[in-house]
């Protein structure tokens, strides 16, 4: 079908092997398999449901874990842009330098003004250090 060969890149011909899909009911539970043909129906007793139970359980935790991840990632970069002064470009060209927001708390307002005007880095300074 058109699907198969999108995420293949291939027509499903040319395949040596078969590619399978979730079903899922109403209530988005696991009712079975489909291939490119047909649809398998599983029991839920069945030892393949508990296995296929597995695969998703690992994914979606996995799927969880890199979300949760890449959001605080996001939100300890995005605390420069709080303080007056910094902005994208900025918040970038000092996180580019210095690789972490913990570096760039322990910097001094002269190693700073090497990377943003005096202004800023006074201001960055003065955020970091009177939060203590």
């Amino acid at each position: 079908s058109e699907a198969y060969s999108q995420l293949t890149g291939t027509n499903p011909s040319q395949q040596d092997f078969e590619l399978f899909g979730m079903v899922k009911d109403d209530n988005h539970r696991t009712r079975g398999v489909t291939t490119e043909k047909d649809e398998i129906h599983i029991k839920r007793t069945d030892a393949i449901f508990k296995f296929l139970t597995q695969i998703q359980d690992e994914t979606h935790r996995f799927a969880i874990t890199s979300f949760h991840k890449k959001h605080k990632k996001s939100t300890l970069k995005s605390e420069l842009t709080n303080i007056h002064g910094v902005g994208e470009a900025k918040k970038n060209k000092l996180l580019k330098t210095f690789k972490s927001i913990n570096v760039i708390k322990e910097l001094s307002v002269d190693e700073l003004s090497k990377i943003v005007d005096e202004k800023t880095a006074k201001n960055i300074f003065e955020y970091f250090n009177s939060q203590n």
